[in-house]
């Protein structure tokens, strides 16, 4: 459905896998594998770009249909909120996007910033609730020789509060933690960890 921008087919397609396996396997053992391939094809010139995106906003679309349809989980004052976010040029959302999913779905508040959002947000967000832990999955941003100082900033930023983090993607493979700070490389780590 990509190469011939076939939507219905897309449809069909992940309708079929949904039936079979239900919305979170078919987004973790074939929408997420599907855009990994997606990237190295984009990156070898095997695709251009309108293809990635094309597939990319089905999946988008897909992600918040389902975010819509759920119930917003009733929480208590105490209960820790996930804030979820990208770092500033950071614009690879689906993995988030899932993750926010998987919030409703388990009864988790969750709070999406979306792509790019600027660092020196992040305290005045945090200031919001009595609990909370950012959420990011990063692609591109920050880029992997970055990622150390990208934690330590975070290290030097919050040292001293309750706040938490939990980064996730290869970016951060060679990134060591900091105390309130997790690093997961994969996505499935990352879910894992919070579910």
């Amino acid at each position: 459905s990509m190469m011939s921008y076939d939507e219905q087919l897309f449809r069909d397609t992940i309708d079929d896998c949904i039936e079979r396996l239900g919305f979170g396997a078919t987004v973790v053992s074939v929408c997420l594998p599907f855009l990994a391939e997606v990237g190295v094809l984009w990156l070898t010139n095997a695709i251009c770009p309108a293809n990635e995106h094309f597939m990319s906003n089905l999946l988008r679309q897909m992600l918040y249909a389902q975010i819509h349809g759920a119930n917003i989980p009733e929480v208590n004052e105490d209960d820790t909120v996930l804030v979820l976010y990208l770092p500033e040029r950071e614009i690879h959302d689906i993995s988030l996007l899932f993750v926010h999913q998987l919030c409703r779905e388990h009864g988790r508040k969750s709070v999406l910033l979306g792509q790019s959002v600027p660092f020196d947000d992040l305290p005045g967000v945090a200031a919001q609730f009595p609990q909370v832990a950012f959420v990011t999955y990063c692609t591109t941003s920050p880029a992997e020789y970055q990622a150390q100082a990208y934690v330590d900033r975070i290290g030097r930023t919050f040292a001293g509060s309750e706040v938490t983090f939990h980064l996730a993607g290869s970016v951060f493979s060679e990134a060591e933690p900091v105390p309130g700070v997790t690093v997961d490389v994969t996505g499935g780590d990352l879910v894992q960890r919070l579910f």
